[in-house]
């Protein structure tokens, strides 16, 4: 999945989301010197969406949501589900 929306992610429903700066992180990325989890982000120069991202990074990387942050620097983010892994353990037979 190449972009990091609302929709794409309810649809896709991926273990793994990998936002880099250049990429998804253009719409809007954390301030330098803090962390995602901090809620505090720089937006990009695109007029009318600037609603709409801080209301979906603020519930992506807030406490409350589903995925938990694995890594992060200053140009990269990986976020995990980590339902996935009960998940599949769970379909797993017992030996």
């Amino acid at each position: 999945m190449w972009r990091v929306e609302p929709e794409a992610l309810e649809y896709a429903q991926p273990k793994l989301i990998i936002i880099n700066k250049t990429l998804s992180g253009r719409w809007s990325w954390k301030k330098t010197g803090t962390k995602f989890a901090d809620l505090n982000f720089e937006y990009g120069p695109y007029e009318g969406k600037r609603e709409a991202i801080q209301a979906f990074h603020t519930k992506l990387f807030a406490e409350e949501s589903p995925y938990a942050i694995v890594y992060e620097d200053t140009e990269i983010v990986i976020l995990e589900d980590p339902r996935k892994d009960e998940a599949s353990q769970q379909s797993q037979p017992t030996p």
